[in-house]
């Protein structure tokens, strides 16, 4: 008979009350993402789902909780589907597993209760390559509920040593010569400071925040309204979250600055020495000094000399500027289970057996429009 329980934190004051224990989970799991603690997943489904149905499946052993899985419950016409506490703002969802357990025995407890829940789990944003996934999809085959995971993103991950010279050497020469001559044209400009700031106070963050996030503002994602001032809600609820950080010493701001002006910004997280490069800006009207790959260079020879931070984590899909600096990487995507009735079933089957032709019907007629303008661009020119 198993040795281990379920509970069941049915609203977000049941979270917030436990939040000791979660955390302490966090703290013994291999997530190092800060905002999959208790209050910022509280923090999270307060901005963005207030009116859905919460509920977190903790499993248990003498008092000790060894994994935890926060779902949002939604419905799919009569399918109901649970889904993480995450979306492209704030990733807050994501299976905390105690990485000394024994694995598998814990999630059979955690199946057993998804089953009994019933319905799909579509689960974005995990790392699915984790040895927590691959146990999750292993023990799902095992107890026979279909699960189908799809790759979506490759995150770069930069493991920090201590000798810069060696990590800047081993950088293209193409990329090593652009980022020497745009920092000699820069330091030609003015006085040029990496600001950063990882111990901060309460009262000091509304300001400093403001500072940052206009810097974002000014660039292409201000023009676009996709920034932080321009959406509706966003400044409160990051101001929140970096109180939280900060009180937890897990926050770090950091600005390239010339002549006291701010002209990149980087909004992170410190957590378990690896530090999270969550969102960065810089401001266009200094775009030819490429601002924000400069305060990459800056930050990047700071923690090979602080000897503090032992990887940094790019979060987002891995993007052209930032494989310059040769991350390794991990891959993000999708995990969809279904967790019982035949409806989840055939749904699941559909997934997995009409979306991809769909899909590829999809990208092919996106792309025709696109492929047309640009022989008719090259026939004008001709």
């Amino acid at each position: 008979m198993s040795n281990y329980s379920v509970i069941r934190l049915d609203t977000v004051q049941a979270l917030q009350e436990a939040q000791f224990a979660w955390d302490d989970l966090w703290w013994r799991s291999e997530c190092t993402w800060p905002t999959l603690r208790a209050a910022l997943v509280a923090q999270w489904v307060e901005q963005f789902a207030p009116q859905r149905q919460f509920k977190a499946l903790v499993v248990e052993h003498q008092g000790t909780w060894l994994a935890a899985l926060p779902l949002l419950r939604r419905r799919c016409g009569v399918l109901p589907v649970g889904v993480l506490t995450s979306n492209p703002w704030a990733p807050c969802g994501e299976l905390l597993l105690d990485s000394t357990c024994d694995g598998p025995a814990v999630i059979d407890a955690l199946l057993g209760a998804l089953r009994s829940d019933g319905g799909l789990l579509w689960l974005d944003g995990v790392c699915i390559h984790s040895t927590r996934w691959q146990q999750f999809a292993q023990r799902c085959q095992t107890v026979g509920l279909p699960c189908h995971i799809r790759p979506a993103t490759e995150v770069g991950w930069l493991e920090i040593g201590g000798d810069w010279e060696a990590y800047k050497a081993s950088l293209s020469r193409s990329h090593r010569q652009a980022m020497t001559k745009a920092s000699r044209r820069l330091e030609k400009a003015g006085r040029v400071q990496l600001d950063l700031r990882c111990e901060l106070g309460g009262d000091e963050l509304p300001e400093l925040l403001c500072h940052g996030f206009e810097v974002e503002d000014r660039s292409w994602k201000g023009q676009t309204g996709s920034s932080v001032l321009r959406a509706a809600g966003m400044f409160d609820y990051f101001l929140n979250q970096a109180r939280q950080l900060a009180v937890w010493q897990q926050l770090v701001l950091v600005w390239l600055r010339l002549d006291g002006h701010p002209i990149a910004f980087l909004y992170a997280y410190m957590a378990k020495n690896v530090l999270h490069a969550f969102k960065i800006g810089y401001d266009q009207q200094y775009a030819v000094y490429s601002p924000g790959q400069l305060l990459f260079y800056y930050l990047l020879e700071r923690l090979h000399y602080d000897g503090q931070c032992r990887a940094l984590d790019f979060m987002g899909p891995l993007t052209e500027a930032a494989s310059r600096w040769r991350p390794a990487s991990y891959s993000t995507g999708r995990v969809a289970v279904a967790a019982g009735g035949l409806l989840a079933r055939a749904a699941l089957w559909g997934y997995r057996r009409l979306w991809p032709p769909l899909r590829s019907l999809r990208d092919t007629l996106t792309q025709r429009p696109v492929a047309q303008a640009s022989e008719k661009h090259v026939a004008a020119q001709s």
